[in-house]
């Protein structure tokens, strides 16, 4: 029976073409390179940093951007104050405002120097900073958290996976620890944000 169950199963996976294999196998790299690169005790004190300032400032340039706008919203939905900058003047305008009570979280695919000189900036001020880039030189630079994301596959530049992808899996680490701390509570002021949104909609509709 289940040498028959096994054998029907097999039939239904359908074969891919190069083009599709390709890209699943970039996608599959990079999961097994971060896997290799992750530390969950890194993560944790990550996580721990987000739970303890008054204040978290998300820096991306670019694709990057992308990543700390991504990071913004999911993570203000769970009751952190947060705001994300995506160029250099409002990393200069942040930075003149940061203290000792403030985490700034820079995210960089290559060796971005704005955000690293941002960040460097904000240490000045007396913040925390932590870098997550998939550029190893960066883990000199004096941060208080350097968490490594994987480098892309090597290919053309122009058929290469989104760029953002090994950074967005770093997020996913960051969230599943920040949520495991304190859980309930931030259940409860997730679940009110959805409630609010909900409530708010529905005025719209009758006005």
């Amino acid at each position: 029976y289940h040498f028959n169950e096994e054998t029907k199963n097999q039939k239904q996976v359908q074969d891919h073409d190069e083009l599709t294999l390709s890209v699943l196998q970039r996608y599959h790299h990079i999961s097994n390179v971060t896997e290799s690169l992750v530390k969950d005790s890194q993560l944790d004190q990550v996580a721990e940093l987000i739970d303890q300032a008054d204040r978290v400032y998300f820096f991306g340039i670019g694709s990057s951007g992308l990543v700390a706008r991504e990071m913004k919203l999911r993570f203000m939905r769970l009751g952190v104050v947060c705001e994300a900058l995506t160029d250099q003047d409002g990393f200069t305008w942040t930075t003149s405002i940061l203290d000792s009570s403030c985490l700034v979280i820079g995210f960089s695919s290559g060796s971005t120097n704005s955000i690293t000189d941002s960040l460097l900036d904000a240490k000045e001020k007396g913040a925390k900073t932590v870098l997550v880039t998939a550029n190893p030189a960066a883990i000199h630079q004096g941060f208080t958290e350097v968490l490594p994301a994987a480098p892309l596959p090597s290919s053309t530049y122009i058929d290469r996976i989104s760029a953002i992808l090994p950074l967005l899996i770093v997020v996913d680490l960051i969230y599943a620890h920040f949520l495991n701390k304190s859980r309930e509570q931030k259940e409860i002021v997730f679940n009110s944000y959805w409630e609010n949104k909900k409530l708010s909609s529905q005025r719209s509709r009758k006005s």
